[in-house]
């Protein structure tokens, strides 16, 4: 299946998390959840691309965005590549973080690139019309 939860976490308040570290190419987005019923959080989502070794090489998706007490955020989605680290860190201990991505696997064997529809799709294929540019 193309769509896959590659990670989950409810990490410890104000902790550098290293959530995934990836062995392919990925989309992903990171979902994050407050479960405090009182309690606003804030968050960072951040990758430390493959390679990189300083602070500043890093990826910051999302910088101290606050998440109201049950209240879920989720990130856009961003590519991840081979040896990409995907990390996160909140305020309290009361957040859970999921991650989920779309691998390309063997080609194009989950994801279809044509003019027209796959005839047998599955739930979790990708469907990219060439004509059009459009995703299903």
């Amino acid at each position: 299946m193309a769509i896959t939860r590659l990670a989950l976490s409810t990490p410890s308040a104000s902790t550098d998390t290293l959530l995934y570290t990836s062995s392919r190419n990925a989309l992903v987005s990171v979902i994050a959840t407050n479960k405090s019923s009182s309690i606003a959080a804030s968050i960072r989502v951040w990758v430390k691309p493959n390679g990189a070794s300083t602070e500043a090489q890093n990826a910051y998706i999302v910088y101290d965005s606050i998440v109201p007490f049950t209240n879920t955020l989720e990130t856009f989605r961003f590519p991840i590549v081979a040896g990409d680290q995907v990390y996160i860190k909140s305020s309290t201990a009361n957040l859970s973080f999921s991650l989920s991505g779309i691998y390309e696997s063997n080609g194009t064997s989950n994801i279809t690139v044509a003019t027209s529809s796959p005839s047998s799709p599955v739930i979790g294929d990708v469907y990219v019309n060439t004509e059009t540019s459009g995703v299903k």
